[in-house]
């Protein structure tokens, strides 16, 4: 069983401490730079100075501000390998991932050389919030919609989760780009797709409106 601390004492402490299983980690205590509190959950809050009293495994960071968080502990001596993080929203932790994949795309792909033909008006983007989408939503497509495509994630689980019956069907296919997502996301329904191909007709228009 590892034994723990867990940096923090707000709500993502008590998220992250209510889903441990007990049977296979022990928190020791709670971490608060600014401790304001003799205890946490039932538990003893530290300061960072007495990490060094107690017998650990690992060090918890329950906080967005990782990098922070994470520079503190090893100015304090603390190994950098017992160091696990629970979530990751600086924009420092992000920045730090497009400049990795910037200098990958760099090396590998030569995308330097496209950057200097286009228009220095124009940039392209090097990080899509779809690559930290789950497997479900990762499709091959160059133009992507993420609201569009995050809002149908959201209704289909609502779907599922109140057991809506029937099939699902596309209104204006176009390429098809989309339809590969409705797809994805209801792997178990039969998919109907209606499109025109060519625009509707003006007799049509003018009947609709």
């Amino acid at each position: 069983m590892d034994k723990i601390l867990i940096f923090g004492t707000g709500s993502v402490s008590e998220y992250i401490y209510n889903k441990i299983d007990f049977t296979k980690a022990e928190v020791l205590a709670f971490i608060n730079s600014d401790k304001r509190s003799e205890s946490f959950q039932n538990t003893d809050v530290i300061g960072v100075e007495d990490i060094c009293n107690y017998n650990y495994d690992y060090i918890l960071i329950a906080s967005g501000y990782v990098e922070k968080i994470s520079k503190l502990l090893t100015d304090n001596d603390v190994d950098k390998n017992k160091i696990v993080s629970f979530i990751f929203d600086e924009t420092e932790t992000y920045n730090k991932i497009e400049q990795s994949i910037n200098e990958y795309l760099s090396n590998t792909y030569n995308r330097n050389k496209l950057l200097a033909w286009l228009k220095e008006n124009h940039t392209v983007s090097s990080v899509y919030p779809a690559v930290f989408w789950d497997n479900r939503n990762a499709v091959n497509s160059i133009e992507k919609d993420f609201v569009r495509e995050q809002t149908l994630k959201l209704i289909s689980r609502q779907i599922y989760a109140n057991g809506v019956a029937g099939n699902v069907a596309e209104l204006g296919v176009f390429r098809g780009d989309f339809t590969v997502v409705i797809n994805k996301l209801f792997p178990d329904k039969e998919l109907y797709l209606y499109d025109t191909f060519e625009g509707f007709s003006a007799e049509d228009v003018n009947n609709d409106s």
